[in-house]
């Protein structure tokens, strides 16, 4: 478990007056300045200004608006987009060798969603925050954009994604490359107030409860000869520790009401 006051582990949260950095309307998540809109197999990335495009769909196909093809099947693929949007797609495991979008991580700024049953079709958006995204997925191969969302370049390699058809489509497994949009760090920007940090941290710390918990029930539903006592004791532990510290997040946001309130009355017994 990574500790919140970890030298080496800082935490990402936007300007005090910003507003948040995600929002949603049905199956689709608002950037500000990009829609993504997520239905069964398909991913549509749309530049609200301009209409550019960018899909990734089917089994899974990856095209552009101005007439590039790829694909990718066995490696997640991320894209990262020039505000600051990061959107990871991880294909299935089928095992039947056609693969399709299993689910989405989307992160920017402070805000994320884990999007989740996209083959299924019974589609489901999970808040999250942006740390929570970015550790829920590998980022696998990493596109940039440059001045369009349809003009991708890998960030391995610096080339751009160019040209290609639908019978001879690029190929982006194993590619790979360095995430310019790393969603690992607290950082307090100058504005933040007392309980804006709470919050944060309480999300952080919220947000690795439920990771826990989640890693608890796989291994409490394991057959018996697939069960580690071992990690279960583990787990347990973790998820002991992480309640004490969300509980003295509240005690802190409680004695931090109660100085306020105590520094108001004496402002006013002075009046």
């Amino acid at each position: 478990m990574t500790s919140v006051n970890s030298t080496s582990t800082n935490y990402y949260i936007p300007e005090a007056s910003s507003k948040g950095s995600l929002d949603r309307d049905g199956n689709t998540i608002d950037t500000g300045k990009y829609t993504i809109e997520i239905t069964r197999d398909n991913v549509l990335i749309t530049d609200k200004e301009t209409g550019k495009t960018v899909r990734a769909w089917g089994d899974p196909h990856l095209h552009t608006g101005d007439g590039d093809y790829a694909q990718f099947h066995d490696e997640n693929l991320t894209i990262e987009l020039d505000d600051g949007t990061k959107i990871t797609m991880k294909p299935t495991e089928l095992g039947d060798g056609k693969e399709w979008i299993d689910s989405v991580g989307i992160s920017r700024g402070n805000d994320g969603f884990i999007v989740n049953n996209v083959h299924e079709g019974e589609i489901g958006f999970s808040k999250r925050t942006a740390f929570g995204v970015d550790r829920a997925f590998e980022d696998g191969t990493v596109l940039g954009m440059r001045d369009d969302v349809d003009d991708l370049f890998f960030r391995a390699t610096g080339e751009d994604l160019v040209g290609g058809s639908m019978s001879n489509e690029t190929l982006l497994d194993g590619i790979f490359g360095q995430a310019s949009l790393q969603f690992d760090k607290i950082m307090f920007p100058e504005g933040a107030t007392y309980f804006q940090k709470l919050a944060v941290i309480e999300q952080f710390l919220a947000d690795q409860r439920d990771d826990t918990i989640d890693k608890l029930a796989g291994e409490l539903n394991a057959s018996d000869e697939n069960r580690d006592d071992g990690a279960i004791k583990k787990l347990e532990a973790a998820l002991q520790e992480i309640n004490g510290l969300l509980e003295n997040v509240a005690r802190f946001r409680s004695s931090g009401i109660a100085s306020m309130m105590q520094t108001a009355n004496t402002i006013a017994g002075n009046l």
